[in-house]
């Protein structure tokens, strides 16, 4: 919208396929809400990636103060102050929340969601039914995994209606208000796939690594759970974090105001075994976790705060000892959310260095195709400001790169069918370059530029290319 071309309903994709098949065309996406009010602001104010990542740092506190809402209704004022500081503290919802991506945005969407249904159902109001409504039909309509909210949405509604919720007329009309959109966007939006083959959902194709639904051999490979308990430990709550969820979940709940969260939190693991090769390929999938666990991390820390939870009387601090553990609790949980948060931005930051030299050293309007190591797609391009063709290295545990990974598409009787190859020649970029591409970038997020120029790949693409420039993380040829 910003530069005049932002189409709604015919969105395209910065990152193209490597085939025959040239980088036009629709894509099918989700719901591309979070990019129409970026694309909106862009258009009034001037492109500026600032403006994108102040949307999700609204949404990010929005989605703090509805936590905060949450936790002072259902457990106690204290609870929810430490639950909304709790998000402060996890290293994934602080990266997420200043990203240009949707994710925050379909957070604070799903999460008052509940809020306002919760509301609804105590109050009887048409103001929180309705604000409820659209905020589902939103999270809904923006990413298909906020679904899961349906399981705290149905739950509280039995616990309100009992037998009788498949009576109540409200009940019906919120459930087709929320899903109907959601339902017929995306019908249409696989319409744009069988017409153009292109989509980035990984569930009729897609980039390399992206599928999700290989939840076989993820739930029976002991590496899907490692992987899990390590983020959880990590980026998403933290060592201090995981044991202080473990303590909010085993202190004895009041069901019928504190049920709704179990259910909540046990959806989203409904969703991360039911998803799981997504949720082991992408961690933004587990952001949803962060929320709820935050709540009752505050319920714990609210109960070690009570008088009488450590009753124990100490030299200097007297019966203060509650204040004490929950103070160090929480410093000793910034330390670990600084720490775990630095590979995040680490890899920020070579890809904003290697979109800068794209930028830099490619011809301007002209395709370029960027071949990566790592799993991310369209960064370098939105920050280079450029289109073109996503290309994988096959990175062994000896750091050799010796395959290209590539998506291609197949036009078939049947339909388009997107399958994944690999290559261990460079022919891949002279048929790029017959279509116009007139650079090739190397991003190394996980490599170095010594690793990938002894490789077979790189010695390859030296001997026939012109290298242009290189640093520690990147290299640009010129395939003109």
């Amino acid at each position: 919208m910003a530069a005049g071309d932002f189409d709604l309903f015919h969105p395209k994709f910065l990152a193209y396929y490597p085939d025959e098949f040239g980088i036009e065309g629709a894509t099918e996406t989700e719901f591309n809400f979070y990019p129409l009010i970026v694309a909106g602001l862009y258009r009034i104010l001037g492109f500026n990636d600032v403006l994108a990542r102040l949307v999700s740092i609204a949404f990010g506190l929005g989605t703090a103060f509805v936590v905060y809402l949450l936790g002072r209704r259902y457990f106690d004022e204290t609870a929810g102050v430490l639950a909304a500081l709790f998000l402060g503290l996890s290293p994934m919802y602080v990266f997420y929340s200043r990203t240009v991506q949707p994710d925050a945005t379909t957070l604070f969407l799903a999460v008052g969601a509940l809020y306002f249904f919760l509301r609804w159902l105590e109050s009887g109001r048409w103001g929180a039914y309705a604000a409820a409504t659209l905020m589902a039909m939103l999270a809904f309509l923006t990413k298909i995994p906020s679904l899961y909210m349906g399981f705290p949405l149905l739950y509280a509604a039995w616990r309100k209606y009992g037998r009788h919720i498949w009576r109540e007329w409200r009940i019906w009309v919120f459930g087709i208000v929320a899903l109907a959109p959601a339902l017929l966007y995306y019908l249409y939006a696989h319409g744009l796939y069988r017409q153009t083959g292109l989509t980035v959902y990984g569930i009729t194709g897609g980039w390399p690594g992206s599928g999700k639904f290989d939840n076989l051999g993820q739930l029976l490979s002991a590496d899907f759970y490692r992987a899990m308990f390590i983020r959880f430990r990590s980026i998403i709550l933290g060592n201090y974090g995981l044991l202080l969820l473990a303590l909010g979940l085993a202190l004895a709940p009041r069901w019928k105001e504190e049920g709704v969260f179990y259910v909540w939190l046990g959806g989203i693991g409904v969703f991360i075994l039911a998803v799981a090769q997504g949720n082991r390929q992408h961690e933004y999938y587990q952001l949803p976790v962060v929320p709820v666990a935050a709540l009752f991390i505050g319920k714990a820390l609210s109960a070690l705060l009570k008088p009488g939870a450590l009753n124990l009387r100490l030299i200097l601090i007297g019966q203060r000892m509650g204040a004490l553990v929950v103070a160090t609790l929480l410093i000793l949980s910034l330390r670990n959310a600084i720490q775990s948060a630095a590979p995040l931005y680490q890899q920020t930051r070579v890809l904003l260095e290697v979109a800068e030299a794209t930028r830099r050293l490619t011809p301007e309007g002209a395709p370029v195709a960027i071949l990566h190591d790592w799993a991310r797609v369209p960064e370098v391009f939105y920050y280079a400001g450029r289109r073109g063709w996503s290309l994988w290295l096959e990175r062994t545990p000896q750091g050799e790169y010796g395959q290209l990974i590539i998506s291609v598409r197949e036009k078939t009787s049947a339909g388009w069918r997107v399958q994944e190859k690999h290559e261990s020649g460079i022919e891949r970029f002279e048929l790029l370059r017959a279509q116009g591409a007139s650079s090739l970038v190397v991003s190394l997020e996980k490599g170095t530029r010594t690793e990938f120029l002894h490789s077979p790949i790189g010695r390859a693409l030296s001997a026939r290319y012109r290298l242009v420039d290189s640093a520690e993380h990147w290299l640009v040829y010129d395939l003109r």
